[in-house]
């Protein structure tokens, strides 16, 4: 066989591989589950502080049964945004939020999510990107169910 009929289906095969799709290595970085995240720059945090009964001390927490808060923020159409939680004995929560307008409900839970308190209703959350809203709340001993 000559050299130039052995280069020439040499190129072909090359060129016949080069026009099928092939494999596509990205460096991107993929979006995490559940949507694209807001970036950092664009969003603020709101802070929820908490006493129970007028106490920031974790056995507080134990006479109401909690071990957790459970915080659901809607929009102002009362549309679900996000449910967080964290342990009582936290007595402070941060959650980023895109910038806008909310409402919450804070509930003190068990380890069954079984509401332990009534829900302290949270209005007015008004969210400013790369900033900090703190608010307060008590669960004064009357909202132990």
């Amino acid at each position: 066989m000559s050299s130039f009929k052995l280069f020439a289906g040499l190129a072909g095969c090359v060129l016949a591989v080069a026009g099928l799709p092939g494999c596509y290595v990205s460096t991107e970085p993929l979006p995490p589950p559940g949507g694209t995240p807001v970036p950092a720059a664009q969003t603020g945090t709101v802070t929820v502080s908490w006493t129970v009964a007028g106490s920031h001390s974790p056995p507080a927490c134990s006479q109401f049964g909690a071990d957790d808060i459970e915080l659901v923020i809607t929009d102002r159409a009362n549309r679900p945004v996000t449910t967080v939680s964290a342990p009582c004995t936290d007595f402070s929560l941060r959650v980023p939020l895109p910038p806008g307008n909310y409402e919450a409900l804070a509930t003190l839970i068990d380890t069954r999510s079984t509401a332990m308190s009534t829900s302290l209703p949270l209005h007015d959350i008004a969210i400013v990107p790369a900033s900090d809203l703190t608010i307060d709340i008590d669960f004064p001993s009357t909202s132990k169910l």
